[in-house]
């Protein structure tokens, strides 16, 4: 999958979009673009290859689907270098709101930081999408 998307009602997107991957079929990056009528922001997720972790994009949108009933508190996911934050809030009513913040790693500055707010209801298509956008790319060489 080369991108998915998160947009919600009022016309505010969050895309995951150019992965690439090494000959080994690993991850080295992928973008991020963030926008809405007013603003429009993109940034680079670079080196999961050579920290050899998963950094955990996939997993975050899979907690989110699994408790779509709602749950107390925030869940986040940010990445290694804080390039790019998640946090979501569920109101118990059957929406979720995913606070997102886009961060220039040095210096520590943000570009731009919104909200966007799903249905309980689509967070399975998102946790799908999200698996399939950061599952490894078979290796040719394998």
């Amino acid at each position: 999958m080369e991108q998915f998307e998160i947009k919600d009602d009022s016309g505010t997107s969050l895309v995951f979009h150019d992965p690439q991957f090494g000959e080994d079929g690993f991850f080295e990056s992928y973008h991020v673009r963030l926008e809405n009528d007013v603003l429009k922001a993109d940034i680079e997720i670079d080196g999961r290859r050579y920290m050899n972790l998963n950094t955990g994009e996939e997993e975050f949108f899979a907690k989110l689907a699994k408790e779509w009933r709602g749950w107390l508190g925030q869940k986040t996911f940010e990445t290694l270098e804080h390039d790019l934050q998640l946090i979501a809030v569920s109101d118990h009513t059957g929406h979720v709101k995913i606070q997102v913040r886009l961060t220039k790693f040095w210096p520590n500055e943000t570009i731009v930081s919104t909200s966007l707010t799903v249905y309980a209801g689509q967070l399975d298509d998102i946790a799908r999408d999200a698996r399939k956008f950061f599952t490894r790319r078979a290796s040719p060489s394998l």
